[in-house]
């Protein structure tokens, strides 16, 4: 359920959404974002494309606009194919430790998942979500389950306690662990650095997390310059005239989304209305597609400043990619 508390503030916490730990226990350590810019996404259409495009086209599929910074980013695709191979890696050294008959939790297709996460880096813009939710996004009782789910992301699993040691290398009953001594299961056979877990891992990413800080700290970045752009700053103002015309008082579109109003688990029918009127205000003035296209601007200035930084971070997924493609099932 999704109170004021959680809702507010979603515009800025989709942005690091995507970034923030798919599998407590499956990418723990290895991730920090489903970006709002996570999934890997066809090309954006051109400005004049979007000139010609019918406007309440124009204001659908946000999350099939890429943005430079996507480039950098791990998507749900790449996500799902780690996890695969993760688990192929994981099973063997389980069943050599003595747990034979271990069978990890089905992966679940995080793609659509990250694609919604996405979808709300500039806010509510479906009529009929905004008609059915108000601001509270569709994904915020099941997509963001599904990012937080523990272990292989599917349903959440728990572990016997020999299990979990074997699997982590850290005993399940303990929160500090001697290390300067390896750990050892019941039977007395050792348990690799990091459990078989971190051994999978570490083979597919060379030690590499599946999120890079930085672009995450320039992913955000480019979205608060978005916000003093004089294309953004103008476009809010004439979606605040739009908004005036028919009676509510805003002078962003995020302040409308944060109202300490709209509280309780269900939106109200003030809440569903001011939505509404925020979504066509949105189509009127064309928000979307400005907004997104002053911050494809701007990361791109922060790519070109910070390449040097950022090209070794491509290569880096780049081989985990590689490496995750060789271990998963080909789909």
């Amino acid at each position: 359920m999704t109170t004021s508390k959680g809702k507010a503030g979603l515009f800025a916490a989709c942005v690091v959404l995507a970034t923030a730990s798919l599998s407590a226990c499956g990418t723990e350590g290895h991730t920090p974002e489903k970006s709002a810019g996570v999934v890997r996404q066809q090309a954006p259409q051109t400005n004049e494309e979007e000139k010609d495009a019918p406007q309440s086209e124009r204001q659908h599929g946000v999350s099939a606009r890429s943005l430079p910074l996507d480039e950098y980013k791990m998507s749900g695709a790449d996500y799902v194919k780690f996890e695969q191979a993760k688990w192929n890696l994981t099973k063997p050294c389980m069943v050599s430790l003595g747990f034979k008959d271990f069978t990890p939790t089905h992966v679940a297709d995080l793609d659509a998942d990250m694609g919604e996460l996405n979808e709300r880096r500039y806010g509510t813009y479906d009529a009929d979500q905004a008609a059915k939710n108000g601001y509270r996004p569709a994904f915020s009782t099941s997509a963001s389950n599904a990012i937080a789910m523990p272990r292989s992301g599917g349903e959440s699993r728990e572990w016997a306690p020999q299990e979990y040691l074997a699997l982590t290398g850290t005993p399940m009953e303990q929160t500090e662990v001697d290390q300067k001594t390896a750990p050892r299961l019941s039977t007395g056979r050792s348990v690799p650095e990091g459990g078989c877990i971190g051994q999978a891992m570490d083979k597919i990413s060379g030690g590499k997390p599946l999120v890079n800080t930085f672009v995450t700290e320039l992913n955000s970045q480019s979205y608060d310059d978005s916000l003093k752009d004089e294309r953004v700053v103008e476009v809010f103002a004439k979606w605040s005239t739009c908004m005036s015309a028919k009676g509510y008082s805003y002078s962003t579109p995020i302040d409308a989304n944060n109202d300490r109003g709209f509280t309780g688990d269900v939106a109200s029918s003030k809440e569903i209305a001011t939505a509404t009127a925020d979504v066509s205000c949105k189509a009127e003035v064309d928000l979307i597609n400005v907004w997104h296209a002053a911050e494809r601007d701007i990361q791109n200035r922060l790519i070109v400043k910070h390449n040097a930084k950022l090209s070794p971070v491509k290569q880096d997924f780049a081989a985990i990619r590689k490496n995750a493609s060789a271990v998963a099932p080909s789909q």
